[in-house]
């Protein structure tokens, strides 16, 4: 299994490739992730303001805050799995099949917690953050849809 290191400079790898091939749109999932690991923070990224405007409605939703009375807290971390997980995996698997990389990592039920971990513990001090200006990023995520 891939250590902490070794994770990150996998998603390294897999982040140069993805640029070199200019196939960013494909594995948007997997960009915002290899790019939230390289830098501090991740403000501008479209793909990350829906992850976080999908995470504000599971919290509003699961947690309390909104139709569900009384919440069924058990719900919650399926819906963060569903957003923040499982499209990761998914995306690897994609990539990795595609050029020929292992998939153990990724496809793996038992391995795969331990990569996704490797990559959170790279993840715990960088920030993902609203964007400076939100309404001018929902305007381009409504005409790249």
């Amino acid at each position: 299994m891939l250590n902490e290191i070794e994770t990150a400079y996998a998603m390294s790898l897999i982040r140069s490739e993805i640029e070199f091939r200019q196939i960013a749109s494909q594995y948007q999932v997997v960009k915002l992730y290899c790019d939230w690991m390289a830098h501090p923070e991740i403000c501008r990224n479209i793909y990350g303001f829906q992850i976080l405007q999908q995470l504000t409605d599971a919290i509003m939703f699961y947690g309390g805050y909104k139709t569900i009375d009384p919440p069924d807290h058990n719900l919650f971390f399926p819906a963060i799995y569903k957003v923040l997980v499982e499209p990761l995996r998914q995306q690897l698997n994609k990539f990795a099949d595609e050029y020929k990389i292992s998939t153990m990592h990724f496809s793996d039920r038992q391995k795969w917690p331990f990569f996704f971990y490797c990559v959170t513990a790279n993840l715990l001090d960088r920030a993902i953050k609203f964007p400076p200006d939100p309404i001018t990023l929902a305007i381009k995520m409504r005409t790249i849809q």
